[in-house]
């Protein structure tokens, strides 16, 4: 491989990781924009616990659980990261919510096999954290 082919398949994967980044975060957007009480006021521990949170949580599901569960193929791994992550939220949000956290567990799951990293996940999960509390 030459350094300009692999320059561009380096340029091609940047590009790919924000398109998919946006995908992620516009989905989550569009969610967000339907009608909703006003959110209570937090303070910057909150935005920092919310942060620490997303990044954990997407080395756990996306970069862990997902990698050792990509061998029985993507959508094996999409949706059984997706199921436990919509699970591990339960007890936080109660079973009204295990359909947002399972779309959301899917959109994240796709964005780590399209990126082909967790980061795009992270990244994401991240802005949606902050917009919840926004």
């Amino acid at each position: 491989m030459t350094n300009a082919t692999a320059l561009v398949s380096v340029k091609r994967q940047q590009l790919t990781w924000w398109i998919v980044f946006a995908i992620g975060c516009s989905a989550f957007a569009v969610v967000r924009l339907r009608p909703m009480l006003p959110p209570p006021h937090y303070g910057a521990v909150s935005v920092g616990f919310t942060i620490v949170a997303a990044v954990l949580q997407e080395a756990i599901f996306r970069r862990f659980l997902y990698g050792h569960l990509e061998r029985f193929g993507a959508p094996t791994a999409i949706i059984t990261t997706a199921a436990l992550f919509a699970v591990f939220h339960l007890p936080r949000y109660g079973p009204g919510a295990l359909p947002i956290d399972f779309a959301a567990g899917l959109i994240f799951g796709w964005q780590r096999w399209a990126s082909g990293s967790w980061t795009a996940p992270a990244a994401t999960h991240i802005v949606a954290n902050l917009v919840q509390l926004w």
